[in-house]
């Protein structure tokens, strides 16, 4: 069976909305990960000061697990931010902003 992506559907950023980031994490004994740091595109580097996974979707079974972080990162001359981070099949990403 091939694995279907989750693409589009379920709030899920469809890979047309998506900006893949390089993202720095830890994986706990139980297989869950942390994020610790992301790396925008542009080079851009935020630490990730607090992590909450918002939600699981998919199987592992079928090759659709995708996981929702909201990460909170460290921002130099600014407040921390918000930003939600999805993980699927080992590549990170975001939802790409509005093009103005």
């Amino acid at each position: 069976m091939s694995a279907r992506s989750l693409a589009g559907t379920n709030g899920v950023p469809a890979p047309a909305e998506r900006v893949y980031l390089r993202v720095v994490s830890e994986t706990d004994e139980l297989g869950e990960q942390r994020p610790l740091s992301v790396l925008w595109p542009d080079g851009r580097r935020f630490e990730v000061s607090s992590s909450t996974v918002l939600r699981e979707l998919g199987r592992w079974e079928l090759g659709t697990r995708v996981v929702c972080h909201e990460v909170t990162i460290r921002r130099r001359s600014r407040p921390d931010a918000r930003r939600v981070i999805w993980w699927e099949r080992g590549r990170w990403f975001a939802r790409r902003a509005p093009s103005a």
